[in-house]
This record gives structure tokens, C-alpha cells and sequence, in this order.
């Protein structure tokens, strides 16, 4: 039987250490942005007939993505800051979109 290596994690975290800060937080903000899309998509799925509400969240997180990027090369604390923002905010959408699924009795 095989036991699962956790070596691996180890490797992995030295692999993400070798990059450069602001690779890290430019590559973070991709994966946030597919999760971010991800959930936008699944929002217009839920409530198409409200798209105020969609255009809100896309502007917030344009408007973020603007600022994380002018930031990146100052203040790398500024920059994780503004990286965790962008996560509430898909909690937040999810969260909206989660209980609005809920009570609509879809599904």
C-alpha cells in the first residue's frame, strides 16, 4: 500500500518561494480571477433578470485589479491586502448569489 508523500507539499511551497514577490502576487491574482469568474458566471446562471447587482461586483473588482497592479511595484503588504479583498469579495458574491438560489427554490 502506498502512503501519500507529503514531501510533495514541501517541494511545492519551494518551487512558489523561488518566484519573484510580485510573480507571486501576479499569479495569485490569476487564480483569484478565475475563481472570481467562475463565480460571476454561476451568478448569471442563478438571477439572470438582475444584472445591477453583477455590474456592481464587476466594477468593484475592475477597480480593484487597477489599483492591486499600480501598487504591485510599491508595496508588496499593500498589494496581499488588496489580493484578499478581491477574495471577500467572491465570498461575498457567493454568499449573495448562494442565498438568493436558496430562496428562489431552484433546484
Amino acid at each position: 500500500m502506498r502512503y501519500f508523500n507529503l514531501s510533495a507539499f514541501r517541494q511545492l511551497r519551494e518551487y512558489w518561494l523561488e518566484f519573484s514577490l510580485s510573480r507571486q502576487i501576479t499569479i495569485t491574482w490569476i487564480g483569484v480571477s478565475l475563481f472570481i469568474s467562475v463565480i460571476f458566471f454561476i451568478s448569471q446562471l442563478v438571477m439572470p433578470e438582475n444584472p445591477t447587482v453583477f455590474r456592481y461586483f464587476l466594477s468593484l473588482y475592475a477597480i480593484n485589479s487597477i489599483v492591486l497592479f499600480v501598487v504591485i511595484r510599491e508595496n508588496a503588504t499593500v498589494s496581499w491586502l488588496m489580493l484578499a479583498f478581491l477574495f471577500a469579495l467572491i465570498l461575498i458574491v457567493a454568499a449573495y448569489y448562494g442565498l438568493n438560489y436558496l430562496s428562489l427554490g431552484i433546484g
